[in-house]
């Protein structure tokens, strides 16, 4: 991956998201534009494709993989997302260019007690399929991986098709329903103050039937005591359902859940920037993300507060939000991949706006408040009378104070790790003496190299963790222009 007098830059880049035709989560390595459309024909992958060589201006030496998803709904695209990024683990991306969702976009994750997904045998002339639950919501349903829009729930477990399928195939439906939940409960009995007896119990309790739901007998009829100066108490370690009953046992026990309530704090709003900064932290790896034009200064913040306060904080170093309000040149007209181009063919430890750019972008418009968006983790650019793309600060959504804050210290230490990580996984599955005896030089090796590349000052590391399975070095890194040195990590380790 070094290359020719260890002159690196960014070797492969994945261009995720939507085409007309073509394999679907399969990585296809694309020679030029010809290749790019004999197999997916149009769609945002091949869009993002030419705009990424219109870019370069055709000084692409790197392998470029495309991979399709095929978008149903916001919830199925989402769970693609993270299959593709499980797709290309193997391929070793530098750069990943989701074209088909922003930066702010998200799905609601529901708990899981209230989601199923059934596949069904469709039978020839049959309209009418019944599930094993109650159907609460219809999210998805697909005959051979088609959408099917055109049905109706007839009844609490049965869908109507609206046409009559005339050949045998696979039915997928994904629903939320309504959960019959077992509780299991504890009735404590006391004698004259004493305690006396213990019995753990079930209850059924069907959401479908109201928040307050009550045992047929008293809890004497199912202690099955009657003896006079008897207490009964009962508790449940359900943590959202209340369990209550009269002390002296001759009323039934009420259990109490409010299922909406329930549901409401529960929800989760999952970013999709989220399952893609995880993408790049498993593969030392950075992620250029749209930003809708339309995306206000706050609405960035917030965002940018709301991942760095739920996530990993270091997901925020990996994702790079690039605004969509430029207009590039003739040809194209994706920030994604004109920055992406960009940051491909300039050395990591190389300003993106050396004046030596390749290329012939022409910017035509430039950002206002430059420096309140760039402080909220935003790309930005100005205007330039030189042909080439010229960002003014080019930022990552790491947090202030990180040293990560900006996109060039990311690329130099997601370079020092791959070029480790390449050793580190030559000793696995091999003797633990044999590699904390060649590890130490071939490490300090990779360091000097960077230092003579003028890429890094210095750096120290500490082998923690060493086993056959798996290795764990962590890095000290001294870089030109930071105060304080950057610290990173990385584990080899057999899948």
């Amino acid at each position: 991956m070094a290359g020719d007098n260890y002159n690196y830059v960014d070797k492969n880049i994945a261009i995720i998201g939507s085409a007309n035709s073509g394999p679907v989560l399969e990585p296809i390595e694309t020679l030029d534009k010809q290749h790019a459309t004999s197999v997916f024909e149009s769609g945002d992958i091949v869009k993002a494709y030419n705009n990424l060589i219109d870019s370069s201006n055709n000084m692409f030496t790197n392998n470029i993989y495309l991979v399709r998803i095929k978008e149903v709904d916001s919830f199925d695209k989402f769970q693609q997302y993270k299959d593709s990024y499980e797709s290309l683990e193997a391929y070793d991306i530098d750069i990943f260019l989701p074209t088909n969702f922003l930066f702010k976009d998200f799905v609601y994750e529901y708990p899981k007690p209230f989601y199923r997904e059934e596949v069904l045998d469709v039978v020839p002339y049959q309209s009418e399929y019944k599930l094993n639950n109650d159907i609460e919501d219809i999210k998805y349903i697909s005959i051979n991986d088609n959408y099917i829009r055109d049905y109706e729930v007839i009844e609490d477990y049965t869908i109507k098709l609206d046409f009559v399928p005339t050949k045998s195939s696979k039915m997928v439906v994904k629903y939320y329903t309504v959960p019959i939940i077992s509780l299991n409960y504890i009735i404590y009995v006391y004698l004259d103050g004493e305690k006396y007896k213990t019995l753990e119990k079930k209850f059924d309790f069907n959401t479908k039937n109201g928040k307050l739901q009550s045992t047929d007998k008293t809890i004497r009829e199912i202690v099955g005591i009657n003896k006079p100066n008897l207490k009964f108490d009962v508790s449940i370690e359900n943590p959202y359902v209340d369990i209550y009953t009269s002390s002296h046992g001759f009323d039934s026990i009420n259990f109490f859940f409010d299922k909406k309530e329930y549901v409401n704090k529960r929800i989760k709003e999952s970013y999709y920037i989220k399952e893609l900064g995880k993408a790049c932290i498993k593969n030392n790896s950075i992620a250029f993300v749209h930003l809708d034009q339309n995306t206000e200064i706050n609405e960035v913040k917030n965002i940018r507060q709301t991942i760095l306060n739920n996530y990993d904080t270091e997901l925020g170093k990996m994702i790079v939000p690039t605004p969509t309000i430029f207009d590039y040149g003739d040809n194209v007209d994706s920030g994604i991949s004109a920055l992406a181009a960009l940051a491909n063919t300039r050395s990591c430890h190389e300003s993106l706006t050396n004046e030596s750019i390749p290329g012939h972008i022409s910017l035509y418009n430039e950002i206002n408040k430059h420096d309140d968006y760039a402080s909220e983790g935003v790309v930005t650019f100005v205007q330039t009378t030189r042909n080439g793309l010229a960002p003014h600060k080019a930022v990552t959504l790491a947090s202030y104070n990180n040293p990560y804050r900006y996109l060039k210290t990311t690329r130099i230490i997601n370079e020092l790790s791959k070029r480790i990580s390449y050793i580190c996984d030559n000793f696995i599955g091999g003797s633990v003496e044999y590699a904390m005896d060649e590890l130490p030089d071939l490490i300090n090796e990779v360091i000097n190299n960077m230092v003579r590349e003028e890429k890094i000052l210095d750096a120290r590391f500490s082998i923690n963790q060493v086993s056959r399975m798996s290795l764990e070095i962590k890095l000290s890194v001294s870089l030109e222009g930071e105060i304080s040195k950057v610290t990173s990590s990385l584990i080899s380790h057999i899948e």
